[in-house]
């Protein structure tokens, strides 16, 4: 059953701040940002279009610990990341999702186990690709989210606010599968850029979906993972940034991160507010 439900502003502020300021100056388009599962104090981002199929990650002073280039994988348009810890084993996704002229007729995410971050380059050879197709034509797209079991959504971005969520059961290995519709939603705001979904995440224990906009984050409380668009959320004030595309949890610090396009690339802070 698809479900559009309609949101008005309920703004909640957090304490937020600048976290770090990454040393790596070829992140200049950060567009997707994750927490890493194997190391605490470490994350993970990537870029934009434009940027081959590189991974970088950095720890809280914006150290760089290295860049992870996926060997034969293809960067059309990156546009955001996930970390799942799955049945003890830490994995990263990285969302080559983005369509802004909705014509491609398939797009790609990448399953790599999370390797051991540490400065200098490094080829990542190893890895899964999952060739995606939408059920009903091409859509551009700036949000993916994995879940501690596996599974898989994207969620779409319009300029009206109006959200579609496909979904995609744990994939068994790389190969070509086809999306399912679970429902949609509408993200209302009167900035036209506050209704842009531009990333999300979903936390470590699959009860909680983060939903970020240019402008603002939506964080809905969920007992069913393929339902949670159902839920109320709550609108959550994320700092400014110049073009801000990505967030996630980390929930063993009680808060989220985001990033944004623009050199040098600032990570922001905005602690939970269910632990003020």
């Amino acid at each position: 059953m698809m479900l559009a439900v309609l949101f008005a502003f309920c703004g909640v502020r957090a304490e937020s701040g600048v976290l770090c300021v990454l040393k790596q100056k070829s992140v200049d388009e950060s567009s997707g940002i994750a927490v890493s599962h194997r190391r605490s104090g470490v994350y993970w981002t990537h870029n934009d279009s434009g940027d081959g199929p590189n991974l970088y990650a950095f720890d809280e002073k914006g150290n760089d610990l290295g860049v992870f280039a996926l060997e034969g994988a293809v960067a059309v348009d990156w546009e955001d990341m996930a970390s799942v810890r799955i049945r003890g084993s830490a994995y990263l996704y990285a969302g080559d999702i983005g369509d802004n002229g909705s014509r491609r007729e398939t797009i790609r995410v990448y399953r790599l186990l999370e390797p051991l971050a540490r400065p200098g380059k490094h080829v990542v050879k190893s890895y899964e690709t999952y060739t995606l197709r939408y059920p009903d034509g091409p859509h551009d797209c700036e949000t993916l989210l994995a879940a501690p079991n596996g599974d898989l959504q994207v969620v779409t971005k319009s300029f009206d606010g109006l959200c579609k969520v496909y979904g995609l059961t744990a994939p068994k290995g790389s190969g070509s599968y086809s999306l399912s519709r679970l429902g949609e939603l509408q993200l209302n705001d009167n900035f036209v850029m506050g209704r842009l979904a531009t990333g999300g995440a979903i936390n470590e224990t699959g009860t909680r979906v983060l939903i970020r906009t240019y402008s603002a984050a939506w964080l809905f409380e969920t007992a069913n993972l393929k339902e949670w668009f159902r839920s109320k959320p709550v609108m959550v004030d994320l700092p400014k940034e110049p073009q801000g595309e990505a967030i996630c949890f980390d929930d063993a610090k009680h808060r989220f991160l985001t990033s944004s396009e623009g050199v040098p690339c600032t990570v922001h802070y905005v602690m939970d507010p269910k632990t003020r």
